[in-house]
């Protein structure tokens, strides 16, 4: 076999490849050769390609004056045929990238853009080559730039896809909206090296579904139930508003303003309304358009007047800013104040009437107390001198009177104290029901008899209430159920049962 001498370079790295096939070359004399990695050139019966070989040299002895060549073994493998490959797969990436139909940028780690496929610059409607090194932020719209640093700083820390909505404007000033979905490539050491993003244009989509919010968002104004008007700030030469233009007009706009739609669109309000300078609110629509400034009127009495009207009134009245003009919506509350003035009227009314009420309560309680003195102790005086002389029914008749009395008595004193708590909480105290029904039932002694009813009371408890309430609550109940019997049924019964909270009573 003919022997060929070979060019060696010292590789910097180690790397093991499988034994592939044998190959002897021309040793040097007198050098001991270590183990290493070695570039081969040339070597015939190979293809004119590098090599990296696995590579291990024996040393040479001299043998009776002669170098006695042992020969050197190694293994090689075709690097250049996995190069062909790697070049291959980056050239179909090349042709797969320029013609996706989805948007293909690649960035460097700070997103400066270093290639944009046609699809992407068909999206951002400028040329690869003015796009190449601009960095993509400065296309964003302002309240976008935030947000895109943090989107940076997040694929910077995860190293992982990260993907984000975004606004910005092409070279012809056209609003794009955009989703950017971006991988970050990482090299041997696990550090990014380049970022690779889709841009998917979706502003047909997003301009869709704006145009369907905007078309509920008019049914809702056009349907409000306050009047909602829109209007554009006219200015002078020097830039001062001196009128606004009716832009839009709702439904009920059209009714507080008694004008058609037709009649106010496009016309100044000053020619519509000439008096409405007159008053502080026009100085207000002037404030709001300067500053950006909302401002909120409750309660503000508005009078203005044009040829055919004159519209007046007291309105709760929103004002806010919009471009160059201003948006109000306002409520006649006419109405509702005047109701509440009637209101308060009423009740000073009623304030007064009800001390006219105590007082009279309290002169009535107080003065019918003697004519009651009198008359029992009369039938007092009456009994004791006749006694032994009345029959047992005159001597009934007289406790009947006396018990009256009594019972007489502790209403006025009970009237009386209401009278004296009016303006106060009433007291509630131990109040035993059955002393109270008793003495109601004796009250209504004529009315009983009179209806031939039969009146059964169970037991009753004693409970926290105002008394004089329960006694008038039960002289109404018991007294009703008298009035509006049936033919039939004369029986009425007084009971109580224990409820989850409170007594029920039947």
């Amino acid at each position: 076999m003919e022997i060929t001498t070979f060019s060696l370079m010292l590789l910097p790295y180690s790397l093991e490849y499988p034994h592939s096939a044998p190959i002897q070359c021309q040793p040097l004399p007198g050098i001991v050769f270590l183990y290493f990695k070695v570039y081969l050139f040339f070597c015939p019966g190979i293809i004119d390609n590098f090599l990296l070989i696995n590579t291990t040299f024996s040393p040479f002895r001299q043998m009776e004056g002669q170098w006695q060549k042992n020969g050197v073994k190694f293994s090689y493998k075709d690097y250049m045929g996995n190069q062909r490959k790697a070049d291959e797969a980056e050239l179909k990436y090349a042709e797969l990238q320029h013609s996706s139909l989805v948007g293909i940028i690649v960035f460097n780690t700070e997103f400066l853009i270093q290639e944009t496929n046609p699809t992407a610059s068909k999206i951002l409607k400028r040329k690869s080559q003015d796009l190449k090194g601009k960095h993509f932020k400065d296309y964003l719209h302002q309240q976008y730039k935030n947000s895109f640093d943090s989107y940076l700083e997040r694929i910077r820390k995860t190293k992982k896809r990260q993907d984000h909505a975004f606004q910005l404007r092409n070279e012809e000033g056209e609003d794009i909206y955009i989703m950017l979905e971006s991988i970050p490539f990482l090299d041997e050491g696990n550090e990014i090296e380049s970022i690779h993003s889709i841009i998917i244009d979706f502003t047909a989509q997003h301009l869709s579904n704006l145009k369907n919010q905007t078309k509920l968002i008019q049914l809702a104004v056009e349907n409000m139930l306050d009047p909602f008007i829109i209007l554009t700030a006219v200015r002078d030469d020097s830039d001062k508003i001196i009128d606004f233009i009716y832009t839009y007009v709702n439904k009920e706009a059209e009714k507080a303003n008694k004008l058609k739609r037709e009649d106010t669109i496009g016309k100044k309000l000053l020619d519509i309304f000439p008096t409405f300078r007159n008053g502080n609110m026009f100085n207000e629509f002037v404030k709001v358009a300067e500053t950006g400034r909302p401002v909120i009127k409750e309660g503000v009495y508005m009078e203005f007047a044009n040829k055919h009207q004159t519209i007046k009134g007291i309105f709760h009245t929103r004002i806010n800013k919009l471009d160059n003009g201003i948006i109000v919506t306002y409520r006649d509350i006419t109405e509702n104040k005047n109701a509440e003035e009637k209101i308060n009227s009423m009740m000073i009314e009623l304030a007064r009437s009800n001390r006219e009420l105590d007082q009279f309560t309290h002169i009535v309680s107080h003065d019918l107390q003697e004519p009651l003195r009198v008359v029992s102790q009369f039938t007092r005086l009456l009994v004791e001198k006749n006694k032994g002389k009345l029959t047992p029914q005159s001597e009934e008749y007289a406790s009947f009177i006396l018990d009256g009395i009594t019972r007489m008595n502790l209403l006025l004193v009970d009237l009386l104290k209401y009278a004296r708590l009016t303006s106060m909480a009433k007291p509630f105290e131990l109040t035993d029901l059955n002393k109270v029904v008793s003495d109601v039932l004796n009250d209504l002694t004529l009315q009983i008899n009179d209806n031939k009813t039969e009146i059964t009371v169970d037991p009753l408890p004693t409970i926290m209430a105002v008394p004089i309430q329960m006694r008038q609550l039960f002289q109404n109940l018991i007294g009703n159920a008298i009035k509006f019997k049936s033919e039939t049924n004369s029986r009425i019964k007084v009971s109580a049962q224990k409820g989850t909270m409170n007594g029920v009573f039947r």
